[in-house]
């Protein structure tokens, strides 16, 4: 019914006020990509931060030159959620590069055994 109105009107008949005047409007950038295990995004925009999520406790262990150098970032709960994420500083990587990573989870003690590929996009 929400699809016919729509159609009707010419215009979304729910839309919230809040999201699109953000959104639409402002025309406000997300600070995030979002990698998931159901959601394995193989690339980012230029300036995000790349947030690594998980469903249980995890130690992200990453690159951004290609394992030259490494960090480990252990992931954090993210409230009740069952939830844990780990933000990578990505931010200032440029066009071209990429963020290479594999997940360790300490309470298993084991390594994921696939290495994670996010290229940076303009």
């Amino acid at each position: 019914m929400k699809l016919v109105r729509s159609l009707h009107d010419g215009v979304v008949f729910d839309m919230p006020d809040q999201p699109y005047e953000r959104y639409v409007r402002q025309k406000v950038q997300a600070r995030h990509a979002i990698w998931s295990p159901t959601n394995k995004t193989r690339v980012m925009g230029a300036g995000r931060t790349l947030r690594v999520q998980t469903l249980r406790p995890a130690v992200v262990h990453w690159s951004r030159d290609g394992w030259s150098t490494w960090s480990d970032t252990a992931a954090r709960e993210a409230g009740s959620l069952g939830v844990w994420i780990a933000d990578l500083d990505t931010s200032a990587l440029a066009s071209g590069a990429a963020v290479d990573f594999t997940l360790y989870y300490p309470e298993a003690q084991r390594w994921e055994g696939y290495d994670y590929r996010v290229a940076v996009n303009p």
